[in-house]
């Protein structure tokens, strides 16, 4: 997905990901060539039953995993057709459709119905019966420029579904791609993320840091940039209510097959924990040049989702020059989604 302040990458099994290729990934601001995402994908954990009985299931799209992993392999899911949809709100683009929510909505389907085993998993993957609706929104003016907003629909069509659980696991790293002649970079791309948290705001922050401590030795220069995702909300329910859901934030070092996360009893267990993983300050494990975090924010429990019933969650990307407006545009994606994405909008260029 394109924008004038923030380049990344959607496909159909909601999988971005470290490619041998210099094609962008969360490319921010566009043009410099200052990368901020290795991999991101949605995970769905839920109380489940199918012919072999009950079982607590999790359908992962994107998991801890080596550079250059292809993304088929490390998913789930299964796209829907071979092809995503691009429509437009300006009446002058050859995509406008009076259904557009954005300037550019890109829409893509998936499902998690084939019972494939993902990379690095120590089971095979049980079906929980559900399909995706994933729609991106974005603009390209104000605030609105610099953030992409990940609205999921998702839909059982299996048996009902308990405790269900929505979250998006990221591996958030900034780095100047354009200073590697070697590509995928070298292992040292990876031990410079300075990651935080803003409760009131359900927002991870990740920028680049050179080295411990900090600030003195982030040489913040080298990629001033930060970045964020942030949890909107969900329907039906509220995320203000912590009696209604639990908002989970969990961070680990990265460490591809380890036997912690490799079952989904174990996934399940870190979406549904109701808790955020103390950042402040930062362990060693998850700290600038000695660790190498990834992250995952979740939402639920969802407490019952029968046949035909779907559920609605709601993410944004955002990038900045520094934390501050980085808060101020996570408040403009928010109030954004209260709207229901109906933004400001400056006249349409005229015809020519």
């Amino acid at each position: 997905m394109l924008m004038p302040g923030l380049n990344s990458i959607t496909e159909p099994s909601s999988v971005t990901s470290l490619r041998l290729a210099r094609t962008p990934s969360m490319e921010y601001p566009v043009g410099t060539g200052h990368e901020h995402l290795v991999r991101g994908g949605l995970w769905v954990g839920a109380l489940s039953a199918d012919q072999n009985g009950a079982f607590i299931g999790v359908t992962t799209a994107a998991k801890d995993g080596f550079t250059g992993d292809a993304a088929a392999g490390a998913t789930e899911f299964s796209p829907e057709g071979d092809r995503m949809t691009v429509r437009s709100s300006l009446p002058n683009n050859r995509r406008f459709s009076p259904n557009a929510v954005s300037e550019r909505d890109v829409i893509g389907h998936f499902d998690d119905l084939l019972a494939k085993r993902g990379q690095d998993q120590n089971e095979d993957h049980r079906p929980l019966g559900i399909t995706v609706r994933q729609e991106n929104y974005s603009w390209s003016f104000a605030d609105y420029q610099h953030m992409v907003f990940f609205h999921y629909v998702i839909t059982n069509t299996g048996a009902p579904l308990r405790n269900v659980y929505v979250g998006l696991y990221n591996e958030l790293a900034s780095g100047p791609k354009n200073a590697f002649s070697q590509w995928p970079p070298p292992g040292a791309w990876f031990s410079k993320k300075q990651i935080g948290w803003v409760d009131s705001l359900n927002l991870f922050t990740e920028r680049y840091c050179q080295s411990l401590p900090i600030p003195a030795n982030c040489q913040y220069s080298i990629t001033p940039e930060v970045v964020g995702l942030k949890l909107l909300g969900v329907r039906p329910g509220t995320i203000n209510d912590p009696l209604d859901k639990k908002v989970t934030m969990q961070a680990w070092d990265y460490a591809p097959g380890n036997a912690d996360r490799d079952e989904d009893v174990e996934l399940y267990g870190l979406m549904s924990a109701g808790t955020k993983t103390v950042l402040n300050p930062l362990p060693a494990d998850l700290s600038p040049r000695d660790g190498d975090p990834a992250e995952l924010l979740a939402v639920g429990p969802f407490a019952q989702v029968n046949p035909g019933d779907s559920i609605e969650v709601d993410f944004a990307y955002i990038g900045s020059a520094n934390e501050i407006d980085l808060i101020k545009r996570a408040r403009t994606a928010q109030r954004a989604y209260d709207l229901n994405y109906i933004v400001p909008v400056p006249p349409p260029s005229p015809l020519l």
